[in-house]
């Protein structure tokens, strides 16, 4: 979510925000196993009307989609789904990753957490969604 993390050189330089917006039932949780053996960004279906994972929606370019597939590891450790996102303009289609391998044992390193909350403080989400991801529980990175 967080812009500059996006638009990096490595990633999708010329992603371009478009909103934010919404799906229910399914939640965000960071159990996506990751290559340092912390826990990573993911979303997962849940079918309760309780349940809704807030983000932000980029125009990626065909170019970018092809580095930014490379840096979240796709076919490795990511599938590519295609949601339909709930915004102020009506539903819309969008695709996010989701993980192949989870472990809910899994906890992310403190900076990873910080660079979620600081996309969603960035992105103006709804703020008792960011206390959530602020609560999320996170360990030391030994690097």
């Amino acid at each position: 979510m967080l812009a500059r993390r996006l638009q990096s050189a490595d990633r999708a330089p010329l992603a371009t925000r478009l909103s934010t917006g919404y799906i229910s039932g399914w939640r965000f949780a960071c159990n996506k196993i990751g290559k340092d053996d912390s826990g990573k960004g993911n979303i997962e279906q849940t079918n309760l009307v309780s349940d809704c994972v807030h983000g932000v929606i980029y125009d990626v370019s065909p170019s970018d989609k092809r580095l930014l597939d490379a840096a979240e590891s796709l076919g490795v450790g990511y599938d590519e789904g295609e949601l339909h996102v709930t915004t102020d303009d009506g539903d819309v289609p969008a695709f996010t990753y989701i993980a192949k391998r989870k472990d809910d044992a899994l906890q992310s390193f403190g900076w990873y957490r910080a660079l979620i909350v600081a996309g969603a403080i960035e992105n103006n989400l709804p703020r008792d969604y960011i206390v959530g991801l602020q609560a999320m529980s996170v360990c030391e990175d030994p690097d």
